[in-house]
């Protein structure tokens, strides 16, 4: 499978609608995750990764469980460098080992997703890049509103 100019076109509107509104985005998932599902070598894993801006790890993931990940259940707050990740995960040990970063906090969570997507909202003026954020005192204060 090579992908086309076309193709990584189509793969990075996908990714922009599933950035849109949960019903859209929802519908976008499952059309962006049919696309990558089709890759049938790593090589082609990391061609799709180029051509939609995804990671290759995330990629992988979507290819190799069909769904994208299991469900999340927690908030996660890691820390690397002057860089703080808020993310959410099914599982935190395993999460911190793939990202090699320090955990600050974790909590579970009723709907996490929806969570992070509040916290990278308000806290936007600080982000980096992605799911990462200065450690601004903004930051650091949203993450103890959230402990116990």
């Amino acid at each position: 499978m090579t992908v086309t100019a076309e193709d990584a076109a189509e793969l990075r509107a996908a990714v922009e609608k599933c950035r849109e509104s949960r019903a859209e985005r929802d519908a976008a998932k499952q059309e962006l995750y049919a696309y990558l599902r089709s890759a049938r070598s790593v090589a082609t894993v990391r061609e799709l990764a180029e051509a939609s801006g995804l990671s290759f790890q995330r990629v992988h993931q979507i290819v190799g469980t069909g769904t994208g990940a299991s469900p999340a259940t927690h908030l996660y707050f890691a820390e690397h460098g002057n860089l703080i990740k808020i993310g959410v995960t099914s599982n935190v040990e395993q999460r911190m080992k793939e990202l090699k970063t320090t955990l600050l906090l974790a909590v579970e969570h009723p709907e996490p997703t929806k969570l992070e997507g509040q916290l990278h909202g308000s806290l936007a003026a600080h982000r980096v890049r992605g799911e990462w954020f200065s450690a601004h005192g903004e930051v650091l204060a949203a993450m103890d509103t959230l402990r116990p």
